[in-house]
Formats: C-alpha cells, structure tokens, sequence
C-alpha cells in the first residue's frame, strides 16, 4: 500500500518540482519552463525554482540567456 501524497510530498511546491524534474527529463521543456515561472510568480523567494530554470536553459543551450538569469537572480 503506499502512502498518502500529502506524506510523500508535504508541500505544494515539493509536488511542483517533482513534475518539473518529470518534464525535464523527458525533455519537455517548454511545459517545465511555464511550471517553473507559475512557482515563481507565486513565491518570489523560491530559489530551487530559480535554479532549476537556469539548468533547463543550460541543457536546452540557452547560455547566454541562462546567465543573464543567473545574474538576476543573483542581484535579487
């Protein structure tokens, strides 16, 4: 039998970054990108979802863009 979600992922955000990861690995990430802003846009300080944006542009071969991200967030 397993275990509850609520117990497997306590928060909304653990659960969140979980299908980020899911996407991500697929390669799907486009749809990875517009979780990772909507976790964003609703906690500003959420810093898994800054860096897990910046990876993504990396293995996608957006480094100029992930650095300027990088360096937004790192200014914040």
């Amino acid at each position: 039998r397993r275990p509850p979600r609520s117990t497997l992922f306590p928060t909304r955000r653990s659960s969140d970054l979980l299908q980020v990861l899911r996407l991500q690995a697929r390669e799907k990430y486009d749809e990875a990108l517009k979780l990772l802003d909507a976790m964003i846009k609703k906690d500003e300080t959420n810093s898994q979802a800054y860096k897990r944006r910046i990876a993504i542009l990396k293995s996608q071969g957006k480094i100029s863009e992930a650095i300027k991200e990088l360096t937004e967030y790192l200014e914040k």
